[in-house]
């Protein structure tokens, strides 16, 4: 008995949740046309209001395909009512499965009618959206420098080729971002948006430039940690030192650990996945060698003592060769919870996606892709250059439904 009065009272929430969505939506459309009739009077036309309503309608389709259930009966996202004295029907046709729809949304009010095709499609936001971005309050300090570039015109170097704002750089997409506050401080240089989280502030500094946004976006950015679900055993430890030189070729790879020391040198080479339970170590004169043609992803989880996800990502030494000197080439996602430490001598190519840990990079002169955790602090006079090429790689979260375009396909009336 107590089983199914749960089970109702989980049914009536998710009703009343729905129920939300929609007249949240709805209201939306309310406040649109109250603006309209009491600020814009000069705007108040009979067409302008019925397009307010085919809005509210499509809103209500919106919300019914983002909740993923039909309330009525009559189809996910066919929704039809009255609004603000007129009346919607919205149609919605899924053209791909999961992936697309089509809205044919009618509205009429009075003797006048409108009707629009909504194209909505569903995306996964991917980890590298911006050069840097951070779950809390990020902050650049000293003569740090960002901009962006797309590895796939070529080098950074054959971009740079802009110096009329300021210092040479390639492109203005080098973003940052933070769920909480965001301070460009000293001669630290943003070729790109620093926005701050929902509700919070950025303050750049009088020798600080960002040529882009600081304004708030509406919503926070999600940062799920990453899950890892290894496909294979682990086959221990790794380690290499003593001035050694190890392979790991392409294919799946899993070690309790992975560890090298005292001037060793480990080669992937080829598409591999590379799976390390506990802690990841670069150090002492080591290299880590990303071959030419090879596509490295690190799936670190970072246990430690039996505790998971507190364990360190770690790569100095020498640092990370990336021969092809293409960041999407080596990725990482670590769910740690403890310290992912990049330095090294060489140039770091390679995006580190790591939203419960404290992200430093230090010591390396010249970065290029993109960085995200819960904290990120990037010292000294660092140059970073996101590359947007890594914008393109999809997420695993759920799918965002986002309006891709609307055009109005009939008119009737006076």
């Amino acid at each position: 008995m107590e089983q199914a009065i749960r089970g109702s009272r989980g049914g009536a929430l998710l009703t009343m949740t729905f129920v939300a969505l929609v007249l949240a939506a709805l209201a939306a459309g309310v406040v649109r046309l109250v603006h309209l009739r009491t600020a814009e009077p000069g705007a108040t036309d009979t067409r302008t209001q019925a397009f307010y309503v085919a809005e509210a309608g499509i809103s209500a389709s919106l919300a019914e395909l983002r909740a993923g259930r039909d309330a009525y009966g009559d189809g996910l996202g066919t929704v039809r009512g009255p609004f603000a004295g007129g009346a919607y029907a919205v149609v919605a046709t899924e053209t791909e499965p999961e992936e697309e729809w089509v809205l044919d949304a009618l509205a009429t009010l009075r003797s006048t009618s409108r009707r629009f095709e909504v194209v909505v499609h569903a995306e996964r936001p991917g980890p590298f959206r911006s050069a840097l971005f951070a779950d809390l309050p990020l902050k650049l300090d000293g003569g740090v420098f960002v901009d962006s570039y797309d590895s796939r015109s070529g080098s950074y170097t054959d971009q740079a080729t802009n110096g009329q704002e300021g210092p040479p750089h390639a492109r203005k997409r080098g973003d940052l971002g933070s769920n909480h506050d965001l301070s460009i401080a000293g001669k630290a240089i943003v070729f790109g948006d620093a926005r701050p989280g929902p509700g919070r502030s950025a303050s750049v500094g009088e020798r600080a430039h960002v040529s882009g946004s600081t304004a708030s976006p509406p919503a926070p950015v999600r940062l799920p940690i990453p899950s890892y679900d290894p496909p294979i055993p682990a086959s221990g430890p790794f380690e290499a030192a003593g001035g050694s030189a190890a392979t790991i070729p392409g294919g799946t790879h899993r070690y309790a650990s992975f560890e090298a020391t005292g001037g060793s040198t480990v080669t992937l080479r080829g598409e591999v996945d590379l799976y390390v339970d506990g802690d990841f170590r670069i150090a002492e004169r080591a290299t880590l060698v990303v071959a030419t043609g090879s596509r490295v992803v690190v799936h670190h989880f970072g246990s430690r003592s039996g505790d998971p996800g507190v364990g360190v990502f770690e790569i100095g030494g020498n640092g990370l060769l990336n021969q092809a000197k293409r960041p999407g080439s080596f990725l990482v996602y670590s769910a740690t919870a403890g310290d992912v430490r990049l330095s090294g001598e060489a140039e770091f190519f390679g995006a580190v996606y790591a939203p419960g840990a404290r992200v430093r990079l230090s010591g390396v002169s010249e970065s290029y892709g993109s960085l995200v955790g819960r904290e990120v602090e990037v010292s000294g006079d660092a140059r970073f250059h996101f590359d947007e090429a890594l914008a393109e790689i999809p997420g695993d979260g759920p799918p965002e439904l986002r309006v891709r375009s609307w055009r109005e396909v009939g008119v009737g009336g006076p």
